[in-house]
């Protein structure tokens, strides 16, 4: 193995063990930034962007990372999101890869032109963008960010490493801090229960005859576990529990 190769691997190795010790998410972001700076990353952005039938989530709470603030100030307060070629090619997404090799920029409307002219504006020319399917059929977006980012296929594995390691792990901290300070309330062993079988694509009346419960009572444990987890929807409680280790819920018995 040569010299960078080796390099490359030992930092995403360390990374990888510093997953493990990390106790929030902040203490991951500097050392993500210190990997991937020579490499041409300036910033970095996560979150559960689609739901399950791939459509994206606005301003969903638990995005996080190091964004350009000028740029996502823009995005968002423009509404760009309805014309960004990079968010459609990441809606339809199976793996990771560069946007220029994603996307024909040749070939984009007047619409998609601007929203990438205006990205360059802030600082914002080039990226990468990793896809990462939950188990609940929602999709994860880590998106790296720069000027112009290093084509080497050996940076290319490091950042789609990273990409991986960063996303789900720092999901996984926020819920787990979310939870300690109090602000996820506690699931029940039923509504966990029930949350776990909507994941797996099952009906509210398969739920119930496998529980042995009425299907008024799968709706009550559902909506239930939606409050106390503050989600939206049953798909985004699944979510939220499958990014949480299990032992940080506290299981009380059925209400």
């Amino acid at each position: 193995m040569d010299t960078q190769r080796a390099r490359l691997a030992e930092s995403l190795l360390s990374f990888s063990q510093l997953t493990i010790q990390a106790t929030s998410e902040r203490q991951l972001l500097p050392e993500l930034m210190t990997r991937l700076a020579p490499f041409g990353v300036t910033h970095v952005s996560a979150g559960v962007t689609t739901d399950r039938n791939r459509v994206f989530k606005i301003g969903n709470r638990n995005h996080f990372g190091h964004l350009n603030m000028a740029w996502a100030s823009t995005y968002f307060g423009g509404r760009l999101f309805r014309d960004d070629p990079i968010l459609g090619h990441s809606l339809r997404a199976e793996r990771a890869n560069y946007w220029d090799r994603a996307i024909d920029m040749s070939r984009l409307a007047k619409p998609g032109q601007r929203v990438l002219s205006m990205a360059a504006s802030c600082g914002i020319k080039d990226g990468f963008i990793v896809p990462a399917p939950l188990f609940n059929g929602d999709v994860m977006i880590v998106a790296f960010q720069g000027e112009r980012l290093d084509r080497d296929p050996d940076v290319e594995a490091l950042i789609r490493g990273l990409g991986m390691y960063y996303g789900m792990e720092g999901q996984r901290l926020i819920t787990a801090a979310n939870l300690r300070a109090g602000s996820l309330s506690a699931l029940t062993a039923r509504q966990i229960q029930t949350l776990h079988l909507a994941a797996l694509g099952k009906r509210q009346a398969e739920i119930a005859a496998e529980m042995g419960i009425s299907i008024n009572t799968v709706e009550y444990h559902l909506k239930m576990a939606r409050s106390r987890l503050g989600a939206k929807n049953t798909a985004e409680a699944a979510a939220l529990l499958y990014a949480t280790p299990p032992n940080l819920f506290r299981s009380y018995g059925d209400p």
